[in-house]
C-alpha cells in the first residue's frame, strides 16, 4: 500500500515537472517572438551620391526615348542624391513638358556607386481630327482657318488654351460678348492612344452701339468728339440695315483718336 502511493507521488511529481518545462518553453517561444526586428539598408534613408550608369523608357510610342531622358535631366553619366530631391524634379520637367498623363521613375539597380534607372511614361492621346460644333458653317470655316492644329500633335493644356483663346478672339473681332468654349476629348476606341478633340462654342451676344455720350467735355461738344470717335460709330434710327456693332479694337482706336486730338489742340 506504500508502495502504490509512493508511485503516484511520483508519477505526479513527473507530471507536475513536465508541465513547468512546456510552459516555460511556450513563455522563451514567445519572448523570442516579440523580441524580433527588420533589419533595413541603411543606404536607403542616408541621401548619397550615385552615378547613373544607364537609364531606359517604356511606355513611350510617339515621343523618343532620347527626348525624354534629356527632358528628365537623367543623362547617362550624371551625378544624382538618393534619396533626394533630383528624380522628384525630374518627374515635374516631364510632366511639365505638357505630353504625359503619368510619369513614374523606378530603380532597375544600386550599388555602392552607380544607379539605373527606368523611366515609364503615360502619353496624352495623339490627334486625329477636332471638330467645332454649336456654329454656323460660315463661322465655323473661317474659325478652322485660323486655327493651327494638325492631326498627330499631341492634346495638351497648351494646345487646347491656344485655340480656345484663338476662338474668343474670333467673336470678340465680330462684336460678340460672353462667348464660351468648352473643349473635349473624345477616345477612338478603334485606334491606340487616338482621340478627337471637340470644341462646343457658344457665340455669346452681339453688342449694338445705341449712341455715343460724353461726360466732362466742356472745350468741345459732343457731336465734334463723336466724329473723333472713328472708327467706332452710334447707331443712327434711319439706318435699319447699317447696324453698328460694338467692337473692343474699334473702341480703343476711338479713344485714342479723342486723346490725340485734346493733345493737338490743348
Amino acid at each position: 500500500m506504500n508502495l502504490k502511493n509512493e508511485v503516484h507521488s511520483l508519477l505526479k511529481r513527473i507530471f507536475i515537472a513536465s508541465f513547468c518545462v512546456l510552459t516555460f518553453g511556450t513563455f522563451t517561444y514567445e519572448l523570442k517572438a516579440q523580441d524580433t526586428f527588420e533589419i533595413t539598408d541603411p543606404t536607403q534613408n542616408t541621401p548619397q551620391e550615385y552615378t547613373i550608369k544607364s537609364v531606359t523608357v517604356q511606355g513611350n510610342e510617339s515621343t523618343r526615348e532620347q527626348f525624354i531622358i534629356n527632358a528628365s535631366s537623367l543623362t547617362v553619366g550624371r551625378q544624382i542624391t538618393y534619396p533626394g530631391e533630383d528624380i522628384a524634379d525630374a518627374i515635374k520637367r516631364l510632366f511639365r513638358s505638357g505630353l504625359f498623363a503619368d510619369v513614374e521613375i523606378l530603380i532597375e539597380e544600386i550599388s555602392l556607386s552607380d544607379i539605373s534607372l527606368i523611366i515609364k511614361v503615360t502619353e496624352k492621346p495623339r490627334l486625329i481630327e477636332y471638330k467645332i460644333e454649336g456654329v454656323k458653317r460660315s463661322q465655323r470655316k473661317d474659325i478652322e482657318a485660323l486655327l493651327t492644329i494638325t492631326p498627330g500633335v499631341a492634346i495638351t493644356e497648351a494646345v487646347i488654351a491656344k485655340a480656345k483663346n484663338t476662338i474668343h478672339r474670333f467673336y470678340k473681332e465680330k462684336g460678340y460678348w460672353h462667348t464660351k468654349v468648352e473643349a473635349s476629348i473624345e477616345d477612338a476606341p478603334d485606334l491606340n492612344n487616338r482621340a478627337r478633340l471637340i470644341f462646343d462654342v457658344d457665340a455669346g451676344v452681339r453688342l449694338e452701339i445705341k449712341d455715343i455720350k460724353f461726360e466732362g467735355n466742356e472745350a468741345y461738344s459732343d457731336r465734334k468728339l463723336t466724329k473723333k470717335m472713328k472708327p467706332l460709330k452710334e447707331d443712327k434710327w434711319w439706318k435699319i440695315l447699317s447696324k453698328k456693332v460694338y467692337k473692343q479694337s474699334d473702341y480703343d482706336e476711338g479713344i485714342a483718336n479723342v486723346l490725340a486730338y485734346y493733345r493737338k489742340n490743348g
